[in-house]
């Protein structure tokens, strides 16, 4: 006899009570939000093709708060300083990872993902063109509860407010319908799973910022009549309130759309895909890339698709940007834990494990003889010496995806600037 367990139900807070007591935004940030928001909407209906280009990047899925704020301080280092939009940041730091020029860098703030439990080193990991635009096919066992949950939804609200208010923009998933009613008004653009349901194309339609639709290679026609023209007329339909009632809703429509699409399956019949812009496509609808993960193994095959991208007539007239996972690792524990042996430009101690405060008790002492002061000092170095042989490090193949995510964003900033001269 099979023994099934009963579910288990929990209430939760309301979202009006999180997003206007518990964790609201002030004046300022939304006046933030709303620009980055005007940003995106213009790349999206611009038509001069040498324009600003969008990069999404980030983590598949929000795991870690110390990561994720790593994460945050790399992508405000990438957003150019001369743009003169709120987002960027005053100083420059040198190092590996430089602004570039021409490029909106936005964070992909995941939160409602389930992050893949890999069971063994060999398990292998790749970006899925699935239901679910940025998910992971893994050999491993999906965890059961994603960010929001573990961590709890006000937890995962402040800390993407704190990410906003260092001058990161997010893009956010739309993969979780009543979720997102928690996280929506954070977010500068949505990104919404490959064949959506007709409530993810209400939601869509808004309109209070641009909104991806992800679609293979060959169902551009498809997500054009299903999704994108569909979300552009005004809609009815039921939903939960920011009460926690359910409530009937009336659109405005929303002409703020894109189609994400996978960069590979492009690549492989472009002539093809090609055939299906002009055909299947409106003349105003653009385009985002997705590239996936970049290493060592792949990353001059990327580049070059990419090139095709930028060479290709068609393609480089819808050209919106580039979707890049840059992996789950920012912080450097040491200066030669990343390839190049480079800073990320964040704050170094940020996010390291601090085993004992002994050796601040012990600096902190009265003075002592100048025989106590060589003895304390030399316990203090003993003590940081052992403290830091005990500090976690990120191997060079942990940090890879973030290095050769920072390398291509380099070089797509280097390829607009040709394009513009």
């Amino acid at each position: 006899m099979i023994k099934v367990k009963e579910r288990t139900q929990a209430a939760i807070t309301q979202p009006e009570v999180i997003k206007d007591f518990l964790c609201p935004l002030d004046s300022q940030l939304k006046e933030l939000i709303r620009h980055t928001r005007a940003v995106v909407t213009a790349l999206v209906h611009s038509e001069k093709q040498d324009d600003q280009l969008l990069i999404v990047t980030g983590p598949v899925a929000i795991t870690d708060s110390q990561e994720t704020k790593a994460c945050a301080e790399w992508i405000k280092s990438k957003n150019s300083p001369y743009s003169g939009d709120p987002y960027t940041i005053e100083k420059v730091k040198l190092g590996l990872f430089q602004p570039t020029r021409h490029l909106k860098v936005l964070m992909n703030a995941n939160v409602t993902h389930l992050k893949p439990h890999v069971q063994s080193r060999s398990a292998s990991c790749a970006l899925s063109s699935g239901s679910n635009h940025t998910s992971y096919s893994s050999t491993g066992a999906l965890s059961s509860e994603p960010y929001f949950l573990s961590k709890g939804l006000v937890n995962a609200r402040q800390q993407l407010v704190q990410i906003c208010n260092s001058g990161v923009a997010l893009a956010g998933s739309m993969d979780d319908p009543i979720a997102q009613v928690y996280f929506n008004d954070l977010f500068s653009v949505g990104i919404a799973p490959r064949l959506c349901g007709r409530f993810l194309v209400d939601v869509a339609s808004e309109g209070t910022h641009a909104v991806g639709f992800h679609s293979r290679a060959d169902e551009l026609g498809f997500v054009q009549r299903d999704c994108v023209s569909s979300c552009k007329s005004p809609r009815s339909y039921l939903t939960v309130m920011n009460l926690g009632q359910v409530g009937v809703v009336t659109t405005v429509g929303n002409s703020d759309t894109f189609i994400a699409v996978n960069l590979k399956e492009v690549v492989v019949a472009i002539e093809d895909f090609e055939q299906r812009l002009v055909r299947d496509l409106d003349q105003d609808v653009k385009l985002l890339f997705e590239v996936g993960r970049v290493t060592s193994v792949n990353f001059k095959s990327r580049l070059e698709m990419i090139k095709l991208v930028f060479r290709s007539q068609w393609l480089k007239k819808r050209l919106l940007g580039f979707m890049i996972d840059s992996g789950e690792h920012y912080i450097h524990k040491e200066r030669s834990s990343a390839p190049g042996a480079s800073n990320n430009g964040g704050d170094e101690n940020e996010g390291q494990v601090e085993y004992s405060p002994i050796s601040e008790e012990l600096s902190q002492s009265p003075k002592k003889t100048s025989v106590g002061n060589f003895m304390l000092k030399s316990l203090v170095a003993s003590y940081n010496k052992l403290s830091l042989s005990l500090k976690p490090r990120h191997s060079s193949a942990q940090l890879e995806p973030l290095y050769y995510a920072d390398k291509l964003i380099s070089e797509i900033g280097r390829m607009v600037e040709q394009a513009r001269a």
